[in-house]
């Protein structure tokens, strides 16, 4: 469990076939799915840059395959270039602008710049889109955290906790939040809840 504060759910899988794409036809589409294929099948074995590598082929194929982007900039979050994600976050959106995911996870990546504000505008965005995210919620309680404004982190928490009742993040991340406002007892219930759920988990 962590030690010193609530996390951000930065955990984004590589994810399969578009919407957009099914739109598709010709030779292009075939073989950038084939290089976006292999990049989350090296990305899901922890081999990032070589992901990139065939992340950056599928978007050569074409520049309009918005999962190519998504999964890039997953796989650009696991090395820590965030403003390399965020820039792929922004081709994603303007590609597939009603992806609620993409726009948390963009917000994820402010957060990890410490762009705490711009993290919040684009989990309002996220949510809006997608009202059942609970990771959206778990992030925006997070960036509201680290902004000092402990109530609303636990609000979003709780929501989060709501739409998945296992949220382990959720539940440590509200403990957090309890211990700043000195609600010692309630911020125990919470990590301990979140240390049993780990356990169950593994």
């Amino acid at each position: 469990m962590p030690a010193g504060g609530p996390t951000t759910d930065t955990s984004v899988r590589p994810r399969g076939l578009s919407k957009t794409s099914t739109w598709r036809f010709g030779w292009t589409l075939p073989r950038a799915l084939a290089y976006d294929n292999r990049g989350a099948a090296y990305h899901n074995l922890g081999q990032h840059e070589r992901a990139i590598e065939d992340y950056d082929r599928a978007i050569e194929f074409d520049p309009t395959l918005v999962t190519a982007f998504a999964n890039r900039e997953s796989a650009y979050q696991f090395l820590g270039e965030h403003q390399l994600a965020i820039n792929d976050f922004d081709m994603a959106i303007l590609i597939y602008p009603d992806f609620g995911t993409v726009y948390s996870n963009r917000g994820a990546a402010y957060a990890s710049l410490e762009q705490h504000q711009q993290a919040i505008e684009n989990y309002d965005k996220s949510v809006a889109l997608d009202p059942g995210l609970a990771q959206a919620y778990n992030n925006h309680g997070g960036a509201y955290f680290n902004l000092g404004q402990y109530q609303r982190a636990i609000d979003d928490f709780a929501r989060a906790i709501l739409l998945v009742p296992d949220y382990v993040s959720a539940y440590s991340n509200r403990g957090f939040a309890y211990s700043q406002l000195g609600l010692t007892a309630k911020s125990d219930a919470d990590r301990a809840k979140a240390c049993s759920l780990d356990d169950q988990q593994f």
